[in-house]
């Protein structure tokens, strides 16, 4: 790796690729936040990249437990045998959106993502250094020598935080033709930890089903959704006492449990 170009060194060949096609990726958001903070970090201007969520998609046709991207591979009919990486992945994607395509007998890639409901990812475009950085790019810039390749690694327990680097998404007022049976109906949920799908996302779901949100635990949390990840030790759980006797008073779930419950 010390020795292999680095990202500044390929993007124009990458984004010569690109050219107009449509980009498709399992979970787009974490996609387009990394070719972000690349972009950051390498001093380079941002062609303003949009790209479309398999998983979106999936969760919109296939009636699944879990969506993640081998399940949804398999129900295309795709056996996705070396899962996390690029090549497989990006064939596992395209298999999921083919079959929808298919069954739903649809032509077009941006019909078919229109017609479930589905709008592009896009990232910001800008021209010379951006005025204000992305936050995992902000947060990375005092890391740099966990991510160089010649030095030696650290040991696991001296690693940050990282799941902090997840976009907390916007609050959204609770959907007012929400089912009032539902078990989020009138909940208020504070989301920890990594969950399977883009934590944004995840409140986009909840309020559609009438519950708030919240980015920290405050005295109105009802529901703390702990991810993979989390630990009570943690920095996120000792960030406030008064925060932590909050989440005990709250009732806790996995969050693999609610992002079900989301159907």
């Amino acid at each position: 790796m010390a020795q292999s170009p680095r990202f500044g060194e390929l993007f124009g060949e990458i984004q010569g690729f690109i050219g107009e096609d449509v980009l498709v990726a399992h979970n787009a958001g974490f996609d387009i936040e990394v070719f972000e903070a690349a972009l950051e970090v390498s001093g380079l201007d941002s062609p303003g990249l949009s790209c479309l969520c398999s998983v979106r998609l999936s969760r919109a046709n296939y009636q699944l437990a879990s969506h993640a991207l081998p399940k949804a591979a398999a129900e295309a009919g795709y056996q996705l045998t070396q899962h996390h990486y690029a090549l497989d992945d990006a064939r596992a994607s395209a298999a999921v959106v083919c079959d929808i395509a298919a069954r739903r007998n649809v032509g077009t890639t941006h019909r078919l993502f229109q017609e479930s409901g589905i709008a592009a990812r896009t990232m910001e475009s800008w021209q010379g250094p951006r005025a204000r950085e992305s936050r995992a790019t902000r947060q990375v810039r005092g890391m740099a020598h966990l991510f160089d390749a010649r030095l030696p690694a650290p040991q696991p327990r001296h690693m940050p935080d990282l799941m902090r680097w997840q976009d907390e998404g916007k609050n959204l007022p609770p959907s007012s033709v929400a089912d009032p049976a539902h078990p989020l109906f009138a909940q208020q949920l504070t989301f920890t930890g990594n969950l399977a799908i883009p934590r944004a996302e995840a409140k986009e779901l909840v309020a559609a089903l009438g519950a708030a949100t919240a980015s920290r635990v405050t005295a109105g949390t009802t529901l703390l959704v702990v991810g993979d990840g989390f630990e009570a030790g943690s920095s996120a759980s000792r960030s406030s006492p008064f925060r932590c006797a909050a989440a005990r008073r709250a009732r806790r779930c996995a969050g693999s449990e609610t992002v079900s419950g989301c159907g």
